[in-house]
C-alpha cells in the first residue's frame, strides 16, 4: 500500500490525538481526589484550619514572652496546613502539595517552644 504525504500526515495527526486524550485522561491520586467530594471536605477543613491559625495569632498579639512566641510559631504552623489543604484543587502541573506544608523540623520548633511554656 502506497501511502500519500497527506494520509501520512493524517494518521500521524489521528494518533497524536490519541495520544494526548490518553495523557489528560490520567491523573494522579492527588488530582483525583482534589476533584473529588472527599477533596471539596479537605478543601473546607483547610478553611476553618486557617481560621484557627488567625485567631491563634489575635490572641498571640495580647501575651507577651516565651507565650507570644509560641503562639507565633503555632499560627505560622497551622496557618501553613490550614493554606496547603485549602489550595489542594488548585494545584498546578509539576507543583507538589506536600511543598506547602510545615516540615519536621518546624514542628519540632513548635513542640520545643510549647515546652518552653511548661516549665
Amino acid at each position: 500500500m502506497k501511502l500519500t504525504r497527506k494520509q501520512l500526515r493524517r494518521i500521524i495527526a489521528e494518533e497524536k490525538s490519541k495520544v494526548l486524550k490518553e495523557e489528560k485522561k490520567r491523573q494522579t491520586e492527588m488530582g483525583q481526589l482534589a476533584g473529588s467530594r472527599s477533596g471539596r471536605t479537605m478543601v473546607s477543613a483547610g478553611k476553618k484550619i486557617l481560621s484557627a491559625a488567625h485567631q491563634i495569632h489575635g490572641v498571640a498579639d495580647d501575651q507577651t514572652g516565651t507565650a507570644r512566641n509560641a503562639l507565633y510559631r503555632m499560627a505560622e504552623f497551622f496557618g501553613r496546613s490550614g493554606a496547603a489543604l485549602q489550595g489542594m484543587t488548585s494545584i498546578e502541573e509539576g507543583a507538589h502539595v506536600s511543598e506547602a506544608f510545615p516540615t519536621v523540623q518546624e514542628f519540632k520548633h513548635l513542640l520545643k517552644e510549647m515546652q518552653k511554656l511548661e516549665k
